[in-house]
């Protein structure tokens, strides 16, 4: 079951009864998967004492961010992609080269990236481990952490200390979630009013 744009009542607690009505029914016998499309900046409570990291880890199992459409070479593929729907925009060969060539360009990508030696310094990660306890979060962190680096061209992440910066992004993604919303569309950060 899909559930989408929950984040407008801005209550978390709604995700908590959630999930205690989804281990009810998956006690009685039903399988059922609850699925949830939201911002992450909806956990972040003036109010609470538990950190936006900690509240999101909380309710949910896994964790799969969204990638946003962040430059020329993405929206260029999701132009391309739609212009295929049409017959009367692009040819047939058009829309067989662009089924083939994403997947393929793709799994090339990965395989290069992986055998290209990313690292995050282990001293980045100790220095995090002072101040992030929680499991649940570390484990969303490196998640997004990998999600984004699989996603971003290899030029970008081979220059100095990317994905050590990749990691300080996605601390901040999960700690700060208002302001990186806000950061990401465009709008001023919080952080810097007086």
């Amino acid at each position: 079951m899909i559930f989408e744009d929950l984040d407008r009542f801005n209550n978390p607690i709604i995700f908590q009864k959630l999930r205690g009505l989804n281990n009810n029914l998956n006690k009685a016998g039903l399988n059922i998967v609850f699925i949830y499309s939201v911002k992450d900046k909806i956990f972040a409570l003036q109010e609470s004492e538990t950190s936006p990291a900690a509240l999101r880890t909380k309710f949910f199992d896994i964790i799969i961010p969204i990638f946003p459409i962040h430059s020329y070479r993405d929206s260029r593929k999701v132009f391309v992609k739609e212009r295929n729907k049409y017959e009367i925009l692009s040819s047939e060969q058009d829309r067989k080269e662009e089924s083939e060539d994403y997947f393929s360009e793709r799994d090339d990508e990965l395989e290069e990236k992986e055998s290209s030696n990313l690292k995050i310094d282990e001293k980045y990660l100790a220095g995090l481990g002072l101040y992030i306890l929680d499991t649940r979060e570390i484990i969303n962190i490196i998640s997004e952490t990998n999600f984004y680096a699989a996603e971003l061209p290899l030029k970008l992440l081979e220059s100095k200390n990317a994905m050590n910066k990749l990691l300080a992004m996605m601390v901040y993604k999960n700690v700060m979630p208002q302001d990186f919303d806000n950061l990401s569309s465009g709008k001023e950060s919080q952080l810097a009013r007086p």
